[in-house]
């Protein structure tokens, strides 16, 4: 058994490739927080309350947006964190800190910015539904549906008693993805106005989902990575917490980020096996993303975004 098992490791490790050199990297002038990849193009949002627009196919920064600056209850003059942002048809929706802990709405369209304020200060997400409608999220697990020409809210529901982690839309807006800390995903159907399916994977906190062509992928405290395609629940365990997932273009290859925060491990998705890894040489990574089915990006707490090229 044991010669087996070794034979099976080194065949393994043998097609494991290793990657330790960007291809290409761009720079802001601030340290970044995150990083949004939304029909080619990435944007980078900044400690200085800035979002920089990076067009991946002109190869050029294209636009700029400055939030305003707010007051807390440490500083009468900091900058705002943007905690999520979404595009449909050229117009981006941001929702980011306001003064004393509450939260805003951003319109930004043709160079102009518009602001909307938030009533629910635990809102932790804006994704667009369709052009007049968004759905927000809150930290206590609340789905809000918000009309945008009426600016109120015309419908709501409540997944859970627990928090929610992690959310994701369908590339066809036809479902979201919602993860509350009890592990557990649930499909949210908008044409159907129910849940879809419910799927048990972890047993803590999920830190990121990934959804792509039917596939999901999934990591969180309990060291666990989820893949569930093909009505199949698959988990791994990498040995460490999972921070961040991504899955490219045809979701056939998945990466992860876990305790390490330097390195990006690749997987089939098909099977859960390490295919590569990229040693980034970046501090602490705080995001990545697939631009297209074989290169992608990674960020971490400094101003350059790197570029890297898997096949």
């Amino acid at each position: 058994m044991r010669v087996v098992f070794a034979i099976i490791l080194f065949v393994n490790l043998l097609f494991c490739f290793t990657i330790d050199r960007p291809y290409k990297s761009i720079k802001v002038d601030n340290k970044v927080l995150k990083i949004f990849v939304i029909d080619d193009k990435i944007y980078i949002s900044t400690i200085d309350g800035v979002i920089d627009i990076y067009d991946i196919k002109k190869d050029k920064f294209i636009d700029k947006i400055k939030l305003k600056r707010i007051k807390n209850f440490f500083e009468d003059d900091t900058h705002a964190n943007v905690l999520s942002l979404d595009v449909l048809n050229q117009k981006i929706i941001i929702l980011a800190d306001d003064d004393y802990g509450k939260k805003i709405l951003y319109s930004y369209s043709n160079g102009e910015l518009k602001s909307i304020k938030v009533k629910n200060e635990a809102i932790k997400s804006a994704l667009f539904l369709d052009s007049s409608t968004l759905i927000l999220s809150s930290i206590s697990n609340e789905i809000y549906f918000y009309s945008i020409k009426l600016d109120e809210i015309f419908k709501s529901f409540k997944i859970s008693t627990a928090m929610l982690s992690a959310i994701h839309m369908t590339d066809d807006k036809n479902q979201i993805l919602l993860a509350p800390e009890s592990g557990k995903v649930y499909f949210y159907d908008f044409k159907k106005d129910d849940f879809t399916s419910i799927i048990d994977i972890h047993t803590d906190n999920i830190y990121s989902i990934a959804y792509k062509n039917n596939v999901l992928i999934t990591g969180g405290a309990d060291s666990v990575l989820g893949i569930y395609r093909d009505n199949t629940l698959l988990k791994k365990r990498p040995g460490s917490l999972i921070y961040a997932v991504a899955l490219n273009t045809k979701a056939d290859i998945g990466a992860y980020v876990s305790e390490k925060l330097t390195d990006i491990y690749l997987i089939d998705t098909k099977n859960g096996d390490k295919i590569g890894e990229i040693k980034t040489g970046q501090r602490a990574i705080n995001s990545i993303a697939f631009i297209n089915s074989n290169e992608m990006v990674s960020a971490s707490f400094d101003n350059e975004i790197l570029f890297w090229r898997i096949k």
